[in-house]
């Protein structure tokens, strides 16, 4: 009489149905300035938006591609000038030359824009590590 090999149960499957769909919201650049994607928490300035919510999970593409995700952790509202006094701008950019000139070429054409009075949403993300080896 043959014996039939017994079968190890390592997880439990579920189905597909009961996985809860998230809503993720998409930051897309051409440029990682400064090389801060890199890290595992990053800022970025951007226009003023009321969309994005501390504890809200961010898709960060580069080139149209998946960088990585990240939550929002802290928001900040703040003048192009305040972020220029704070040193801000050197670890969202890392360009240290006339940082205001470098915002000015990207949006000076906007309504919304009123020099160094524009007010910035500062925000600062940390990446979801999905396997930590080291």
């Amino acid at each position: 009489m043959k014996k039939t090999p017994k079968t190890l149960l390592l997880f439990e499957t579920k189905p597909i149905e009961n996985v809860k769909k998230e809503k993720i919201h998409i930051f897309e650049f051409e440029r990682n300035l400064n090389n801060k994607f890199g890290c595992d928490i990053f800022s970025l300035i951007l226009p003023i938006s009321n969309k994005h919510k501390v504890g809200e999970k961010f898709c960060i593409k580069l080139r149209s591609q998946v960088f990585c995700t990240a939550f929002l952790i802290t928001k900040e509202k703040l003048s192009i000038k305040e972020i220029i006094s704070r040193g801000l701008f050197l670890l969202d950019s890392g360009i240290s030359n006339n940082y205001f000139s470098y915002m000015e070429n990207l949006y000076s054409k906007k309504k919304w824009w009123c020099g160094k009075e524009t007010k910035f949403n500062y925000l600062i993300l940390k990446k979801e590590i999905q396997l930590d080896l080291f």
